[in-house]
């Protein structure tokens, strides 16, 4: 299976200074061997993640 991509569901949840956040997404992985190679992080709400972690 050398460079094999796996799409993955993902939900999760955050908590910080007070402000709590939520979402969806999708994490694609591109396997090598038998190690992940690259991450890719496809989020439904990414000012929202982005706001959570203070980048503009």
């Amino acid at each position: 299976m050398d460079g094999s991509l796996v799409a993955a569901p993902v939900h999760f949840s955050a908590k910080r200074d007070g402000v709590e956040m939520e979402m969806n997404g999708v994490d694609l992985l591109r396997i090598e061997g038998e190690r992940v190679a690259e991450v890719w992080l496809f989020s439904a709400g990414q000012q929202g993640e982005d706001d959570s972690r203070g980048n503009t």
